[in-house]
C-alpha cells in the first residue's frame, strides 16, 4: 500500500519511507542556511524473522538540509547501527 521503500535493509529486516518539506527561510548565495527551515519525516517498519510487522516508528525534525541535520529517507543510519551491532556480537 506504501508502495516500493526509500531504503530498506540487507535482509528486508526493516523498510524506510521519508520526505523532506521546504518551509522557507533565509538562503544565502554562498550556501549558509541560518535556522532549521525544512521539516522532514521518515517511518521505519521493522520486520520478525517471518516477515510480519513487529514494530513502527514515526520520526519528524526540523532540520537543514545544508547542514545534513535532515532524516535519511533511506535509512543510511540504520545500516550503520545494524552493522555495528552485528560486528559486537562477532558476526
Amino acid at each position: 500500500m506504501l508502495g516500493e521503500p526509500d531504503g530498506r535493509a540487507p535482509d528486508d529486516s526493516w523498510f524506510t519511507y521519508g520526505s523532506v518539506a521546504r518551509l522557507g527561510g533565509v538562503k544565502w548565495a554562498a550556501m549558509v542556511e541560518y535556522g532549521d527551515w525544512n521539516s522532514s519525516v521518515r517511518l521505519i517498519i521493522r520486520f520478525d524473522t517471518h516477515g510480519v510487522v513487529s514494530a513502527t516508528e514515526f520520526s519528524q525534525r526540523d532540520c537543514s538540509e545544508w547542514r545534513r541535520t535532515c532524516l535519511d529517507a533511506r535509512g543510511t543510519d540504520l545500516l550503520v547501527v545494524d552493522y555495528a551491532g552485528a560486528n559486537s556480537q562477532g558476526k
